[in-house]
């Protein structure tokens, strides 16, 4: 860790500190540049890096979570461990609410403090002074992280001299605020895009799987109809045995009334000893009379059957030309949707 005994100042402008802070916000920009991927490692980079580029004795980083909690996320320097034991690994979240890191929270902007405040002002403050005992921890210094609007995290940071921020370094935390601020946006942005990418490929495998069912019903569909048109078919033929039978019936009826008639007639020329051979051809001829008309009945009936199963049956060949054409679409809506799944892969993959 670099060392450094005095800082020559020039017109109020701490010169001695100007080569150091370009190198520590060079050494932040090289650092985030190799290969950062998430927030608590951009956390972990940034508070390393100053930590060891600026001599700091401890520096800690916050995240947000939910319901506006900050979790503690990383700490780092000479005094973490003395820090992290004073509090017995308490104390690893905050909020808005809770020292001086809540106000860098509410106000947005950078904050100092220094060891005439009061150590319930911050939460890991106490113990940084506790520790400074044998330290010399003296000053601190906390700065958020804001994303679109929103703070997202904050930085804290303390040293074992007053801190007097000098143009230089005020221009290094501002630097480093706004690097940190935009590869966080990054990140998320990156994050983002990767979660809208796994939805969009879950959207289109569940399409496809839909596509798949739909390919199934209608193919079942199609064999149904066609199975439909056959048992269709065959009552409109079992009608029409039956329409036969009946018109064989109809012209037996026929028949059988003319031999009544004609029967009638002869018992009339027998006279006397043709009248109970009349009244049996009377009632043959009404016999016949009521089967012609029950025949009449049945024809009429198997006639409406008839029309009636035409008509189904040409409705369901109608539908099964129908279920046929979208059963021929679910092949080009799957490879659609193949494509789309190997797009949406792809991108998933690229970011």
């Amino acid at each position: 860790m670099r060392r450094r005994t005095s800082t020559p100042v020039t017109n109020g402008v701490d010169v001695g500190h100007m080569p150091r802070d370009v190198e520590a916000v060079e050494a932040v920009i090289a650092r985030l540049d190799q290969g950062v991927t998430d927030e608590p490692q951009a956390h972990r980079v940034v508070i390393e890096t100053l930590v060891h580029e600026l001599g700091i004795a401890y520096g800690a980083a916050w995240l947000a979570g939910d319901g506006g909690v900050f979790h503690l996320t990383h700490e780092s320097g000479p005094l973490a461990p003395t820090i992290a034991a004073g509090f017995g690994g308490q104390a690893l979240q905050m909020t808005a609410s809770d020292g001086y890191g809540g106000e860098a929270i509410r106000t947005k902007r950078a904050l100092v403090t220094d060891g005439n405040s009061d150590p319930r002002t911050c939460l890991r403050w106490a113990a940084a002074l506790t520790a400074g005992a044998t330290a010399g921890v003296k000053s601190g210094v906390c700065f958020p992280l804001v994303v679109g609007g929103r703070v997202v995290g904050t930085m804290d940071f303390f040293v074992t001299s007053t801190i007097e921020l000098s143009e230089s370094r005020r221009s290094a935390l501002r630097n480093v605020q706004q690097l940190v601020s935009q590869r966080l946006d990054v990140l998320r942005r990156t994050e983002e895009s990767a979660e809208n990418a796994r939805e969009l490929l879950d959207t289109v495998s569940r399409l496809r799987e839909a596509a798949h069912d739909a390919g199934r019903v209608a193919e079942s569909a199609v064999s149904q109809a066609s199975t439909m048109t056959t048992e269709v078919e065959a009552l409109d033929e079992a009608s029409a045995a039956v329409g036969e039978v009946i018109r064989i019936i109809s012209g037996i009826a026929d028949q059988t009334n003319l031999l009544a008639l004609n029967a009638t007639i002869e018992a009339a020329r027998a006279g006397e000893l043709g009248k109970g051979f009349a009244v049996v051809a009377s009632e043959v001829k009404d016999l016949a009379r009521e089967t012609a008309n029950a025949t009449q009945k049945v024809s009429d009936q198997i006639a409406g059957i008839q029309a009636s199963s035409k008509a189904v049956a040409d409705g369901i060949h109608t539908t099964g030309e129908i279920i046929g054409q979208l059963d021929a679409v679910q092949p080009r809506i799957g490879e659609v949707l193949e494509e789309q799944a190997r797009m949406a892969s792809a991108f998933d993959q690229h970011v």
